[in-house]
């Protein structure tokens, strides 16, 4: 993954010290958005019936949507796509490796 990303959001929350500053470690979300889609595509590869074009096609989905890039997504949606990106590239690679046939 990439080297470390920390944006402050402040946040209000009605407490006498005022606003609260919140550390958002963009790696961090990158990563569990990689560990959570990866272990959701080993689940379906599981299940009778699954087809690798399919997953092909999820990611290219994602890919368009990534590239739609507009504005006020924030650095959070950027950072969980990005994770998710790779990891179904990871996965189909991995699958494909296993499986020479599919």
């Amino acid at each position: 993954m990439r080297g470390k990303n920390r944006t402050a959001r402040v946040v209000g929350r009605g407490s006498k010290f005022g606003v609260v500053v919140t550390m958002i470690d963009e790696e961090q979300i990158e990563e569990n958005a990689f560990d959570d889609t990866l272990r959701h595509l080993e689940v379906l590869s599981a299940q009778e019936g699954f087809d690798i074009l399919q997953v092909e096609a999820e990611l290219r989905s994602v890919e368009k949507y990534e590239g739609l890039d507009w504005v006020g997504r924030g650095v959070i949606k950027a950072a969980e796509l990005v994770g998710t990106i790779t990891a179904y590239q990871v996965f189909i690679m991995r699958y494909k490796r296993r499986n020479p046939d599919r």
